[in-house]
This record gives structure tokens, sequence and C-alpha cells, in this order.
């Protein structure tokens, strides 16, 4: 679906999402 594409945009725009409370 889209929010797999979404997801996929967010890690490579902001790799560091992981360090984000979110």
């Amino acid at each position: 679906g889209n929010k797999n594409v979404t997801l996929t945009l967010s890690w490579n725009i902001i790799p560091n999402a992981g360090l984000l409370p979110s």
C-alpha cells in the first residue's frame, strides 16, 4: 500500500527517525 512507500520515503529523508521519540 501507499503507507509502505511513505515509510520508505521517511526513512530515506530522515535516517535519524530511529533516534526520534516518535
